[in-house]
């Protein structure tokens, strides 16, 4: 049960408490507008993966006049996923071992993963000049938001110690 959803509702990361009512936020969403809107806006997209993350990007996708071809393993199109597109974004867990990639070859021009740590897809799309954006980029733009609706926005003298050690944590 949530009370008021900040943006649009449906899927939340984060739940704050304020005069005894619950509120959700999703702060993936805001961190991938922040970083994405301008690589995907009338694109094609192919988006690997039908979670929560990749639900983000669809919104953001139709909002942004992009197209989306989507596979994954539940929707039977696994097999597919090898195709052009101007970019290619990454919404699987696949890749969180730094020896595996969820593509044998990338045919896009822009590569996003939102797996957090260093990733073999990143490495390659680095390898062959390709524009990237990693789940690190993504997660400390989402953790900034989170601090930011925890502490309603103040500045405190923490902030940029708890910022360097969720980089820190990223960068592992």
């Amino acid at each position: 049960y949530v009370d008021k959803w900040i943006g649009p509702p449906g899927i939340a990361n984060t739940i704050k408490v304020c005069h005894k009512k619950l509120i959700a936020y999703n702060c993936d969403v805001i961190a991938l507008e922040q970083l994405i809107i301008p690589l995907i806006k009338d694109q094609h997209i192919c988006l690997l993966g039908d979670g929560a993350m990749a639900q983000n990007v669809i919104m953001l996708a139709k909002l942004n006049h992009a197209t989306v071809s989507q596979y994954s393993r539940k929707l039977n199109k696994w097999d597919q996923r090898h195709t052009d597109s101007d970019v290619l974004i990454n919404a699987t867990s696949i890749g969180m071992n730094a020896s595996e990639s969820p593509v044998e070859q990338i045919l896009s021009n822009t590569v996003i993963d939102c797996v957090i740590g260093p990733t073999k897809l990143i490495k390659d799309a680095k390898a062959l000049g390709k524009v990237c954006v990693t789940g690190a980029d993504i997660y400390m733009k989402q953790f900034k938001q989170q601090f930011y609706v925890y502490t309603d926005g103040r500045r405190t003298a923490n902030k940029h110690k708890s910022l360097a050690a969720a980089k820190r944590y990223i960068n592992q």
